[in-house]
């Protein structure tokens, strides 16, 4: 992933209450959500 799509990314969690995960709903989809999840906080 680009820095510049990761820092809207990090940008737009930080002002969202929630969020909605829409990867494929295999492992490698969720390990893709999670490590973005962990690499914004």
């Amino acid at each position: 992933m680009q820095k510049k799509q990761f820092t809207v990314i990090q940008k737009l969690l930080k002002k969202s209450s929630s969020m909605v995960i829409a990867t494929d709903a295999d492992r490698e989809g969720e390990m893709i959500a999670r490590e973005i999840l962990d690499a914004s906080q």
